[in-house]
Parts: C-alpha cells; structure tokens; sequence
C-alpha cells in the first residue's frame, strides 16, 4: 500500500495555481499592449466596413446613405481587370446625365427609366476604362495641349468660361474641374486612340488584306459590281457600291486626287483614307458648265474602328460588377 503525502500534494496545487496566475497576468498584460489595441482596431474598423458595405449594396445606388457613405469610403461600383471604378465616380456620371436629361428633354417626355440609365452609365464607365487601360498597353500617353485645344474651343463657342460655368452647373451639376476630368481628358484620349487605331497596321491587317485581294481580282478581269457585293457582303452588307452621278466640285478631298483623271471604265489603285481602304471605278464622264459630273462606283472597306477594338478587349476582359 503506497502512502500518499498530504504535503507533496498541497505543493502541486500551489505550484499550478502560482502558473494559473501567470497565465492570467500575462494575458491581461497583452490586452493593455498597443500591439492587441491596434489588432482590436483594425477588428472593430473591418466589421464596422463590413456591415456599411451590406447596407450600401443593399440599397438603391441613389439613397442618401449610401451617397454619404461614398463620398468617404471607396466602395467599387465596377472593376475592369482589377482597375476600380467607385461608386461616387458612378453617382457623379449617374447626376449628371439626369440633370441632362432634366434640362434639355422637351417637354412631356418620358425619363429613361431608372435600370436603363444605371445601365447606360455602367457601361459608359467600362468603355472610359478599357479605354484608358488600351492606351497604357499602347503606350499612348495624353496630349495635355490637345486638351487644353479642345476645352478652349469649347469655352470660345459658349461665350466664355464664366457662362459655361454656369450651364455646367446647371445643366450637369459639375464644375469646370469635374467637366475637364471626367469629359475633355475622356474625349481626347478617345481621340487620340482613334487615331491610333486607324493608323496601326497590325490592327488594319485584315482590311488592308482584304482590299489588296479585291484590287488583284479587278486587275484579273473580274467585274467591279461582282467584286463590289462580295466585299461588301463580308465586311458591311449596308454599303453601296454605285454612288450615282457625283459633282467632282463636292467630290471629299481625300477622294479627288484618286478620281479626277482616271479615265472611264478604269478602277483607281487601292486608296487609303481616314475612313478605310477603297477602290474607285469611273463609270461615265460628263460636263455640265464649269463643272464635271462623275458616275462612281467603289468597293470600301471600313477600317478597325476603336468601338470595335474595345469590344473585342472587354470580351476578355475581367470585368467584375458590384451594383
């Protein structure tokens, strides 16, 4: 029978409590530490965010709250491969176009309806965004004198700033810097992108592949009208390949150079304009007065436009909505 010491015992007892109380000092030292401050912060701030962002998301974009709660938290209306779009960049384009709307609708006629216009303007914003985003990937830059050109004409037709000004505010409910920001930066680098687009040959291929195949049929004895409705059939069913007789005063100029002396029933060499690639045909010649009449036939092909170039990148793209 093993004896049992009532001493060795009470020294254990005492041994764990002593550690008990350490344990307790020790942890109730670690909530008095900045470190479990800062901890408890960022908790109380994260579930503080978390339960505003169930309240702004669950409610109409256009609620008070949740118009106050944007104008200090950068809640993400729309993400286009990881770019953010808040949502006061959202409510900020969705005033204005209402205020437009308002403004300038005549009398008796119908708003677009709320989906409609918050849809509208989603998409709008998605357009500016991989617009920027092409531009980046293409290394084209803004042309600040190119906007400060385009603000200035528009300041010049409105009778001054002070005056555009105040139609800003009234008609958008922008200010002169939001206006510059959000629509002349906009417009211009979609500008310069057009002409990007327009001018670089890896985008063009296709179509300038394309003419170039039409222009070796018509030299292989192919009929211009046969050409003509393949092509167009391809590429834009909605073109016309017989424009009629046409004054060769109010002939474009980008058109003159090519058909002013070729003779009739003859084809042009391959033009490329602004617009697209084209081939033109002189029908029939005549004179009226002092001016000349061309019968024109032609086969156009539309460039790659920035339209097509941005639908083709959103197709692609990771676009995450929130609204």
């Amino acid at each position: 029978m093993t004896d049992i010491n009532p001493v060795d015992g009470n020294e254990e007892v005492e041994v764990k409590a002593e550690e008990v109380t350490e344990v307790a000092k020790s942890t109730s030292s670690f909530f008095k530490t900045r470190t479990f401050k800062v901890i408890a912060a960022i908790v109380v701030v994260a579930a503080l965010l978390g339960l505003t962002a169930k309240e702004v998301y669950s409610r109409p974009v256009t609620d008070t709250f949740v118009r106050v709660v944007t104008k200090v938290f950068p809640f993400p209306a729309v993400s286009v491969n990881g770019n953010m779009i808040t949502m006061a960049e959202y409510l900020l384009e969705y005033d204005a176009l209402l205020n437009s709307f308002a403004t300038s609708a005549p009398e008796g006629s119908v708003l677009p309806s709320g989906p409609e216009l918050e849809e509208a303007i989603m998409q709008t914003l998605i357009n500016k965004m991989a617009i920027r985003q092409l531009a980046s990937d293409s290394g084209v830059d803004i042309d600040q004198d190119r906007v400060d050109t385009y603000y200035q004409d528009i300041i010049d037709s409105q009778g001054g700033e002070d005056n555009f000004a105040a139609e800003l505010t009234e008609t958008f409910g922008w200010s002169i810097g939001q206006f510059k920001e959000r629509i002349v930066r906009s417009i211009v680098m979609a500008l310069q992108m057009t002409d990007f687009v327009a001018d670089d040959e890896e985008i063009q291929a296709e179509q300038e592949a394309a003419i170039k195949v039409a222009f070796e049929r018509l030299q292989n004895g192919e009929e211009f009208d046969v050409v003509a409705k393949e092509v167009h059939g391809t590429f834009d069913p909605t073109l016309v390949s017989d424009l009629g007789y046409v004054k060769l005063s109010i002939i474009p100029s980008a058109w003159v150079e090519a058909v002013e002396t070729l003779p009739v029933d003859a084809h042009s060499p391959v033009q490329h304009l602004d617009e697209g690639f084209a081939i033109f045909k002189v029908v029939d010649r005549i004179t009226a007065g002092e001016d000349t009449q061309l019968h024109l036939m032609v086969i156009s092909i539309p460039k790659t436009s920035l339209e097509d170039v941005v639908e083709k990148y959103l197709e692609k793209a990771e676009i995450k909505r929130y609204l």
